[in-house]
């Protein structure tokens, strides 16, 4: 049984798996994000599916809040994605060594997963 903020882990994978209820349809949507390796070292690995084309935003963020990146906006097609966090923040500085939340915004919902970057 899936809830709200339950934490997916597939296989090395750890990710945050979110319902919403959608306004017109009324059926429950899920969006699931994959991160991987968590921790991290170098470089992270974001996975995720698409249904159907949806425009898609990518965000990194650090304990604060604070945006530190915007990995990825725009339009997809359906199928597997993946994106790749090169430890860089929007100005190409790498980021210290702390926790970071990457968040998935697509037209069928919202998930996030966080992530621990060492040095």
């Amino acid at each position: 049984m899936s809830c709200p903020g339950a934490i997916a882990k597939v296989v090395g994978f750890h990710g945050v798996e979110v319902n919403e209820t959608g306004n017109n349809t009324g059926a429950n949507r899920r969006v699931v994000i994959r991160v991987y390796p968590n921790p991290v070292n170098r470089a992270l690995a974001v996975s995720y599916e698409l249904a159907q084309p949806s425009p898609v935003e990518c965000r990194i963020y650090d304990i604060t809040g604070r945006l530190v990146r915007t990995l990825f906006k725009d339009g997809q097609d359906p199928g597997s994605q993946s994106l790749i966090w090169d430890r860089k923040d929007d100005a190409r500085q790498t980021v210290r060594a702390g926790v970071y939340f990457v968040k998935l915004i697509t037209a069928r919902g919202k998930a996030q997963a966080k992530v621990v970057v060492l040095n």
